[in-house]
Parts: C-alpha cells; structure tokens; sequence
C-alpha cells in the first residue's frame, strides 16, 4: 500500500516536471510577438487616466513557454518605452507571464509591477481622457437631437393622406377607406424604418451637412447670421471679428468648435454652443408652428 502510494507521488512528480518544462523561444516569431502586443494592449486599459496609452514595446529580450496544469504559459521579459516614466529613464525593463486557458482558450496576463509614471503625466492624460469624454457626449446629444429634426422633415414631406385624392363616385364604401388608410400607414411606417436606418447610419458630419441643406431650404441660415451681426453691433474688437467668422461657418464647423476638433478662442466655443443652440431650437420651433397650422385648419374644416 504505501508502495503504491510512493509510486503515484513519484509519477505525479515526474509529470508535473515534464509539463512544467520550460522551451526557450525566439523573440522574433510571430507568436511571441502577438504575445507580447496582447500584453501591452492589456496593461494599457488598467490605467484609470490612459497615461499607460504612452506605453510601446522597445524590444522583446526573452521568451520561453512551458505547459502548466490549466494554461499554456508564455514567459516574457519586455522592455517598454515611454518619455513619462517616473524613473526618468527612456526604457523599463519587465517580466510578463501570459497564460491561455487549455479548454477555452481564454487569455489573462500578470506582470511583476506596475510602471510607475510621473505625475505631471497623469494628470495631462486625465484631462484628455475627460475633454474626451465631454466631447463624445456632447456628440451622443447633438446626434440625437439632429436625427430628431431630420426624422420629423422626413415625414412633414413624405406624409401620405388618402383623402388627398378621393376615388371618383360621391359615396365610398367605409371598408374600402378603411383598408386604404391601413394601407397608407402601414407603407409609410416601412419607409420611415428605412429611413431611420439610413440616419443611424451616417456620421455627425454627414448628418450636420443635411441639417445644413434643412435649414438653407427654410431660410434659417439668414435668421442665424442676422443674430450674429446684431450681436456683432454691441461687441469690441477682437470679439467683433471673431464673431463676424462664426457667422460664416456651416453647422459643422460651429460644432467642430464647440468639441476642439477646430481652432477656436473661448469667446469662439462659447458662442459657437449658442448658435447651434439657437439654430437646433427654430427647428423645434417651426415644427410646433406647423403643428398648430395643421390643427387649426382641422378645427376649421370640422365647423
């Protein structure tokens, strides 16, 4: 018995060891290098300010694999670059283990420590990672409220009404009209579908260009550069000139502003948000105009 029990220790042992082996690798196969990438790619999202976004692969220096009881272990000792280490120095050195589960094949990673960056660096990168974030809201917004106006013109001039054009004869059997209208709505619910999918589909810019053309069509584009040059009349320079571009600028370009993906000063932003702001508002304005047109003439036509 203890026989038996020696010799299934002994074996376990010797297959551990085997399995523990571990098999020196060439630091320039492709393998170890999509290794190594996954490594990076990995400890760049554990960065709360994304300064680990600096981070790049100087040079792979060693590589060896071995097969462990649940993984396939990938051992690495990379150097990374980045000009924000605390240390001051240009390259760190690091050990990273890379391990893939044997039934899922799922991949994790563990490093022996985390690069330690300069304050100065964190903090920059924390304030991107929020203009970012205010800027891809402001564009979240923006989008919704354009689709809106879009979606709305979309059926104030694709609108279907069956009594538009009545069937010939004095008397309709109500059947008929009923079966019609359903008709009608149903057609019209199908194109409206289609045409919200071929909104969601464009980018801001391409949505902000067809708001553009929306509102040379109204007339709007008058109504916003007469605002800007009254506004202009009680302004000074430099503000005058800087007000006088913005009314200049297409939709796009005012937005463009408002996120920094233009040049801009901070009176500029400012009153580039108010003139979108406005803008966006006539729109919502007109509609409820048209709507109240609409039910009057309604009321109208019923007395």
């Amino acid at each position: 018995m203890i026989f038996s029990v020696l010799l299934i220790s002994t074996l376990s042992l010797i297959i551990v060891s085997i399995l523990a082996e571990k098999v020196k690798l060439t630091v320039s196969d492709g393998k170890v290098v999509k290794e190594a990438e996954f490594a990076l790619r990995e400890l760049q999202k554990l960065s709360d300010s994304e300064v680990y976004e600096s981070l790049s692969i100087s040079k792979i220096v060693n590589a060896e694999s071995e097969i462990g009881i649940f993984h396939f272990n990938m051992m690495l000792t990379i150097e990374l670059t980045s000009p924000y280490f605390a240390s001051g120095q240009l390259t760190e050195s690091y050990k990273i283990i890379i391990m893939t589960h044997k039934e899922d094949g799922v991949k994790s990673f563990a490093i022996n420590e985390f690069p330690v960056m300069t304050e100065d660096a964190i903090e920059t990168y924390w304030i991107r990672k929020v203009e970012r974030k205010r800027r891809e809201r402001e564009e979240s917004f923006r989008r919704m409220e354009i689709e809106s106006i879009l979606l709305d013109d979309w059926k104030g001039t694709n609108r279907k009404d069956s009594h538009d054009d009545p069937s010939p004869g004095e008397e309709e059997e109500e059947e008929e009209e009923e079966e019609e209208d359903m008709y009608l709505e149903e057609l019209q619910d199908e194109e409206l579908t289609q045409r919200r999918e071929q909104v969601s589909e464009q980018s801001l810019a391409q949505l902000l260009e067809e708001v553009q053309q929306l509102e040379e069509r109204r007339d709007l584009r008058e109504a916003r550069q007469l605002e800007s040059r009254n506004m202009q009349l009680r302004l000074v320079e430099p503000y005058m000139h800087e007000e006088y571009a913005l009314s200049e600028m297409s939709l796009l370009e005012l937005f463009q502003i408002t996120v920094g993906e233009r040049e801009g000063t901070d009176y500029q932003k400012y009153r580039a948000q108010q003139l979108l702001d406005q803008t966006l508002l006539r729109f919502q304005t007109n509609k409820r105009k048209q709507f109240n047109k609409e039910k009057s003439i309604e009321r109208h036509e019923e007395l």
